[in-house]
């Protein structure tokens, strides 16, 4: 698989979460000071694009039902059984 290009560090917002579209997979990436996450960017409580959410501190908020991630693991806060893929980058 050749490595996609989304953005340099200087464009990404510091938590303000951006969409991409990679080989047919919604992704959200999110800056987070001098970390990074690249996480599957559907919700997985209704299927919302995560990249139309917010970043309150250390979580992904989902816009549509407030659904939430923790951005460094995936881990949804209202069911840790659920997790968001994390991919690397």
């Amino acid at each position: 698989m050749k490595p996609a290009w989304i953005a340099t560090w200087a464009e990404l917002p510091d938590r303000d979460p951006v969409g991409a579209f990679i080989e047919d997979i919604d992704l959200v990436v999110i800056r987070n000071d001098k970390d990074h996450s690249v996480l599957y960017g559907r919700c997985l409580h209704r299927g919302a694009l995560l990249a139309c959410g917010h970043v309150p501190g250390r979580n992904i908020v989902c816009e549509l039902h407030e659904w939430d991630y923790r951005i460094d693991s995936g881990v949804s806060s209202y069911d840790n059984k659920e997790q968001l893929k994390r991919f690397a980058s």
